[in-house]
């Protein structure tokens, strides 16, 4: 059980709206309408920014931590120490301890915003859909095979053709498949700039291994 109001408000956010950790850090107080149950989801790397509808439960537990936030003045809905937005470094960190209490581990915000596109999957929502409402960019797709069951695909997308120079499928979301992606990309030639996810698979020593000396940069576009 999530300890504080607080805590519980944050996970459920990063949940349910499909939120990468800058993008929760970045809602304020005016984002949010209780009254038309309306949560105004600012989008990074030039995602499709729109309104989100709050659920009930949602709304029942934003005002039990609003009814504990301390100053009234900063405009941000979730709150450092000083009073400013909070970062992505102790997003993760607060998600990480979440599902520790919880009995679970290497919980992250990234898989929490995957979980959302799999249950959207399986209530049947089309996969444009989903990636409009996660402020998807890039090629990634949730199928559902079977209740329970999804395939993860992963593509990279030359900028001016807009052909697919590299991509794979998975039923898992370890950091092979993304490889295997990179791996058919960089066999039709190099590139100078790769735009990729925030993702552990796009950001892990695997992936910046591969680009060491074939690629002039590694954009990730949530970081500028």
């Amino acid at each position: 059980m999530l300890s504080t109001p607080w805590l519980a408000a944050i996970v459920m956010l990063l949940y349910r709206h499909g939120l990468r950790e800058s993008e929760l850090c970045n809602i304020r107080l005016n984002n949010l309408d209780l009254k038309t149950a309306m949560l105004w989801v600012q989008r990074l790397k030039n995602g499709l920014s729109t309104q989100h509808p709050v659920t009930s439960d949602e709304i029942r537990l934003l005002r039990r931590y609003l009814a504990t936030r301390k100053d009234e003045k900063s405009p941000w809905l979730f709150l450092s120490e000083r009073g400013g937005p909070m970062d992505r470094h102790t997003i993760i960190y607060l998600v990480k301890k979440a599902a520790q209490q919880a009995g679970l581990f290497k919980v992250t915000p990234h898989m929490l915003r995957h979980s959302c596109g799999y249950y959207l999957a399986n209530k049947g929502y089309d996969s444009r859909l989903i990636q409009d409402y996660l402020g998807g960019t890039v090629a990634k797709s949730y199928r559902e095979l079977q209740k329970g069951y999804f395939l993860v695909f992963a593509a990279l997308i030359e900028l001016y053709s807009r052909y697919i120079v590299g991509w794979a499928l998975s039923n898992t979301m370890e950091a092979n498949f993304c490889l295997e992606a990179l791996n058919q990309a960089l066999e039709q030639g190099q590139p100078e700039i790769i735009n990729s996810d925030q993702g552990r698979q796009l950001t892990g020593n695997g992936w910046i291994s591969a680009l060491k000396g074939t690629v002039a940069k590694n954009l990730d576009l949530s970081r500028v």
